[in-house]
């Protein structure tokens, strides 16, 4: 893989992307349409989980509890390719997210 472009080839239904790292450890507030939540990123580093949807610009990984979480795709220059099974998601620069990309069992 070498671009964006390439990674959303790469993944379909059932690939499993592991969470390996996440800049905000532990609670994070977020604010949103629904009003004001803690994300408990900690505990989301090591979990594995499979693509349940594929949109041009999102794709869902479903949750333990059987719920779609959103992984909505930001531009180009915040996508890094760490190698052939593996990126990050970049904010200014530096990685805010990390995966891995396991093949569909």
């Amino acid at each position: 893989m070498k671009s964006l472009a390439d990674l959303k080839r790469r993944l379909t239904i059932g690939t499993i992307l592991e969470m390996t790292y996440h800049r905000y450890a532990g609670d994070v507030p977020v604010e949103g349409n629904l009003g004001r939540t803690v994300v408990k990123t900690k505990k989301l580093v090591g979990t594995k989980r499979p693509i349940s949807i594929i949109q041009t610009n999102a794709i869902a990984l479903k949750t333990e509890g059987g719920k779609d979480s959103w992984l909505y795709w930001p531009k180009a220059k915040e996508i890094r390719i760490d190698g052939p099974d593996a990126f990050s998601i970049l904010e200014d620069g530096l990685p805010l997210m990390s995966y891995t990309i396991h093949p569909a069992p």
